[in-house]
């Protein structure tokens, strides 16, 4: 079994297991699946939902408002039609804190894995056109950037640092 350390904001929580399975029928063997353990590389930077589930709880605990909205998750072809129909737009902020501040409207968060992650040109488009109405729209690189940023905004705190585009 693989196991990866936690990081350093999320050591409080159960080591859980680190890996994807994928079943794979072996050859000539229809009914038989076998299973496939990949892991990552020690002294990784952690993923993005890793970090984005850090700054969720970091909110949950303080009754601090915040959602996220799903534009990267895997779905079907068809399922992504459908979601498309219904206004899902590629490159939207992945979480929201919808509470006014120091006259933003709400504030944007485009999470980031700290190393390794690069900003499509659709996330570039959203967080200028966010934050050209009225919004604070950020970048952040990690869970810690990201705490820090939904601190600073809670004081309203305009000199914050933002990777704002």
């Amino acid at each position: 079994m693989a196991w990866q350390v936690l990081p350093q904001h999320l050591e409080s929580r159960i080591v859980s297991e680190i890996s994807t399975t994928t079943a794979l029928k072996e050859k000539g063997n229809l009914g038989h699946l076998k299973t496939i353990k990949t892991q990552r590389k020690p002294n990784s930077a952690p993923l993005e939902h890793d970090e984005q589930v850090a700054v969720v709880e970091y909110c949950d605990s303080l009754h601090i408002p915040i959602f996220a909205i799903p534009n990267g998750s895997n779905k079907s072809k068809h399922q992504a039609n459908k979601f498309k129909l219904e206004g899902l737009r590629s490159g939207f902020p992945d979480l929201c804190v919808p509470l006014m501040r120091d006259g933003y409207g709400s504030l944007y968060i485009e999470m980031k894995r700290v190393k390794g992650s690069t900003v499509s040109p659709e996330q570039t488009a959203w967080i200028a056109l966010l934050n050209e109405l009225g919004h604070k729209a950020v970048i952040c690189y990690g869970a810690d950037e990201a705490i820090e940023v939904i601190k600073c905004y809670q004081l309203g705190a305009k000199g914050s640092t933002t990777r704002g585009v």
